[in-house]
C-alpha cells in the first residue's frame, strides 16, 4: 500500500476522475463529470498525455468500433492515462448500454 508521500499528483487526480465517474453510475451526468475533470486536469503540471487520452477514450467509446478494436488503439494499461482511458470508455461503453437497454 501506498502512504501520502509515495502519491503524485496524478494519481491523486486519477482516482478523482474514478469518483466522478462512479458517481454518474448512480445518476450523475457524464459530460458533467468529464468537464470537471479536465478543468482538474488541466491546472497540474504534465496533464497533456492524460488529457489526450481522455479524449481519445471519449472519440472511441461514442464511435462505431468495437470495443474490443477501440481498447486496444487506448493501449494496454500499463501507465495511468492508458489505464484511465480504458477505464473512461468502458464507463461511456456501459452507460450506452443500458441507455439503450432501457428503450
Amino acid at each position: 500500500m501506498m502512504d501520502q508521500s509515495q502519491r503524485t499528483p496524478l494519481i491523486d487526480y486519477d482516482a478523482g476522475m474514478s469518483d466522478h465517474y462512479t458517481a454518474c453510475l448512480h445518476g450523475g451526468a457524464i459530460g458533467d463529470a468529464l468537464g470537471t475533470a479536465k478543468t482538474l486536469l488541466v491546472g497540474e503540471r504534465g496533464h497533456e498525455e492524460t488529457l489526450a487520452a481522455l479524449d481519445k477514450a471519449v472519440e472511441l467509446s461514442q464511435s462505431d468500433k468495437p470495443p474490443h478494436i477501440a481498447i486496444g488503439e487506448l493501449g494496454e494499461g500499463w501507465v495511468a492515462e492508458e489505464a484511465l482511458a480504458i477505464y473512461l470508455a468502458g464507463i461511456n461503453w456501459l452507460l450506452h448500454f443500458l441507455e439503450d437497454f432501457r428503450r
